[in-house]
């Protein structure tokens, strides 16, 4: 009997993880990011610490966000205020072309946000420029 339970949570929650669409701003701002610096991959973690809150963020509507990397903080600096995941959201079951102007948008405000990024300073002291070609930021794949 607690066999059967375990294999019909188990296939139930293989079709769940199966059925889940991927997060919407990832994937707009990652292909803003993989366009902007020719890459060929761009992972979550890039922006993004897998598995621990946002502990020093004030704001109680984000606690339950992932914290940043550093790539991630200051890129969140540049686009705060924009509510790309709210407007994303709001869109999601739009109709195609309104959904694609939005999406459209979203880009470029992040493209025009990464043009800035362009020229701020790693920790390091390189441009995150260099450190995105250069494959250092982890999670982004350049070209070789």
């Amino acid at each position: 009997m607690l066999k059967k339970l375990i294999r019909r949570v188990f296939v139930l929650s293989t079709v769940f993880s199966l059925t889940v669409s991927p997060v919407l701003a990832q994937s707009e701002l990652g292909t803003a990011l993989k366009r902007h610096y020719r890459l060929r991959a761009v992972a979550c973690n890039a922006c993004h610490l897998k598995g621990e809150n946002d502990a020093d963020d004030d704001d109680a509507s984000h606690k339950s966000r992932d914290a940043l990397t550093e790539f991630g903080k200051v890129a969140a600096k540049l686009v705060k205020g924009k509510r790309v995941t709210e407007r994303l959201d709001e869109v999601a079951e739009a109709e195609r072309d309104d959904k694609k102007k939005v999406q459209e948008a979203i880009e470029a405000e992040f493209v025009a946000a990464l043009k800035k990024l362009d020229e701020l300073k790693t920790p390091d002291g390189k441009t995150w420029s260099d450190a995105v070609r250069a494959g250092e930021v982890e999670g982004i794949k350049p070209r070789n």
